[in-house]
């Protein structure tokens, strides 16, 4: 028993879990700022997002799978029950169906006590989560990948979780999003430099592909620039507090990854553009706490 739990956990991928954490905590801490939140209802936010997010996790390996992107192989990287056949296709496709579900059920519940906008942000997770991973659209395998992820973790669940708990839509809310959004995204296009020759060979037109390594690794260094960029111009108009820019000890983790990709060592640059990212949107966090206690 206790390992079959184990296999539906690895399925699901919880330590990816942190990115959409912190970016509901950023949309928290930017609603805690205005003059009316309702903080309870952060409760049921995060309730509705993990199970969405475990359930597009497990759709993206079982389609990764199905499409000969995922082989042994992948096991060199993580544990993969799907690959290593632990867990069968009509096991996971029920699981998948069970987790949307609870979603769907906790977005019902917030649209009947915050509004119907909930079903816009919710309708819209879910149709962005399936597009990446199903054909025809199958977003990941295009070039289109890394701006899904930007919409997804940028401005829609920092904006979404900033209207479940004001009530309000804010465009400062959205502006701060930005800088997060831009780091998922160069998390995607590290991960796709990493595998430009597998994904090659699978028919896969990513933008890492399209651009060739040079070029995707220059455009993941911009990617990350423009994020401080806009970090400090939040800063110098107002939308975020001074107290943010502790954000910007996050540069070095920057530039160490982008020198890896400048030497051909792409292997461990998605994961380090995750913590990347994560200590940079927990920084920003951490910035506007201090704002309100000050």
């Amino acid at each position: 028993m206790m390992k079959k739990i184990r296999l539906w956990i690895a399925a699901t991928r919880p330590w990816s879990f942190l990115m959409t954490l912190a970016s509901t905590m950023l949309g928290l801490i930017l609603a805690a700022q205005a003059e009316s939140c309702e903080l309870h209802y952060i409760i049921p936010v995060i309730c509705g997002l993990i199970p969405v997010h475990a359930a597009s996790n497990i759709l993206n390996d079982l389609f990764d799978v199905k499409y000969g992107f995922d082989t042994a192989e992948s096991l060199r990287f993580r544990q993969h029950p799907i690959v290593s056949g632990a867990l069968k296709e009509r096991q996971l496709k029920k699981g998948i169906l069970i987790l949307y579900g609870v979603g769907v059920i906790i977005a019902a519940y917030l649209t009947s006590v915050r509004g119907l906008l909930i079903i816009l942000f919710a309708g819209m997770g879910v149709i962005l989560s399936l597009f990446y991973n199903v054909k025809p659209f199958r977003f990941k395998e295009r070039p289109l990948g890394e701006l899904v992820v930007f919409i997804i973790w940028g401005p829609l669940i920092v904006l979404g979780t900033y209207y479940t708990l004001t009530g309000c839509i804010a465009s400062d809310a959205i502006l701060a999003s930005l800088p997060v959004g831009l780091l998922v995204s160069a998390v995607l296009l590290a991960n796709n430099i990493r595998d430009i020759e597998n994904d090659l060979k699978k028919g896969a037109k990513t933008l890492a592909i399209i651009l060739g390594y040079t070029a995707a690794s220059i455009f993941y260094a911009l990617l990350l620039s423009l994020a401080y960029l806009l970090l400090i111009l939040l800063i110098i108009f107002k939308i975020l507090s001074p107290t943010s820019l502790l954000a910007l000890l996050t540069i070095p983790k920057g530039i160490n990854s982008i020198k890896l990709l400048r030497n051909k060592s792409p292997e461990e640059v998605d994961v380090k553009t995750a913590e990347l990212t994560l200590s940079f949107t927990l920084l920003v966090i951490i910035g506007e706490f201090l704002k309100l206690l000050l």
